[in-house]
């Protein structure tokens, strides 16, 4: 399972290489796809940039078991407990909070209080046509704005 690991290492490169290349029925798996993790002064890399890495040494894609691959969510639209047009994600990352919930056909809410949630958004709104599926039905500067909506 490939997640976040600020300890990311070429020794824990070499491992996951030599356990996926060696057995084919090794388990392959990703926690999310987040690129880029920024913050005022800095970036840092997120799990997707350490997954390409090792997607490349390996020669398989890794399976996707969190945000924004709709399957996490299928099984609780199916039975009810999730009434998608009942339903409101929220989050504050648009390449995966937003494209879940617009995989699942929820409506969205982008909080701007993600450390990237404003810059990202001015730049998927550059070309809304090509970003379409990452663009929220409704934005707010912070969770406690929602009043506002209500």
């Amino acid at each position: 399972v490939v997640g976040f690991d600020e300890h990311f290492s070429f020794a824990k490169m070499l491992k996951a290489c030599h356990y996926l290349g060696t057995n084919p029925d090794c388990l392959f798996m990703s926690t999310n796809f987040d690129h880029v993790h920024r913050y005022p002064a800095f970036s840092v890399p997120g799990t997707r940039a350490l997954l390409v890495a090792l997607e490349t040494c390996v020669g398989r894609s890794a399976l996707q078991f969190g945000k924004p691959n709709a399957e996490i969510c299928a099984e609780l639209i199916k039975s009810g407990r999730v009434v998608p047009a009942r339903t409101l994600m929220i989050g504050d990352v648009c390449k995966v909070d937003i494209l879940f919930g617009h995989n699942c056909g929820l409506q969205t809410l982008l909080v701007g209080t993600g450390f990237n949630s404003v810059y990202e958004l001015n730049e998927i709104l550059q070309n809304p046509s090509e970003n379409e599926r990452y663009i929220p039905d409704f934005f707010v500067p912070s969770l406690g704005d929602i009043t506002k909506l209500v």
